[in-house]
């Protein structure tokens, strides 16, 4: 079974950067900086990691003047909501991951 084209779709969303980006456009198209803007990051960082989800087309971009605008592509909707859906029902409370990231933020703030 070849498993190259899911690794790339789940590397991108196991990226806690990109996956906050897929989140930010979620709702409407936005630029570098609004994107930057929303998860509190430096716009050549940003446009890194969009370099990356634009190669699994995950978000395509078009230009507006001078800005180039970025939005999801539209298989990843559906994709998002799928996984919201499943998350909710089945893995509220029950991801050792997350109650593991929990603690570390938590004992950072501590120290």
């Amino acid at each position: 079974m070849n498993t190259a084209p899911y690794e790339g779709f789940f590397k991108n969303l196991g990226n806690r950067t990109r996956f906050r980006i897929i989140k930010s456009l979620q709702n409407n198209s936005k630029s570098v900086t609004e994107i930057a803007k929303d998860i509190d990051m430096e716009k050549s960082a940003v446009s890194h990691h969009l370099k990356k989800l634009k190669e699994c087309n995950l978000i395509k971009s078009k230009t507006q003047g001078r800005k180039r605008i970025y939005s999801l592509s539209k298989t990843v909707k559906p994709a998002l909501k799928a996984a919201e859906k499943h998350s909710r029902k089945y893995c509220q409370g029950k991801c050792p991951y997350k109650e593991k990231t929990i603690r570390k933020v938590k004992n950072k703030v501590k120290e």
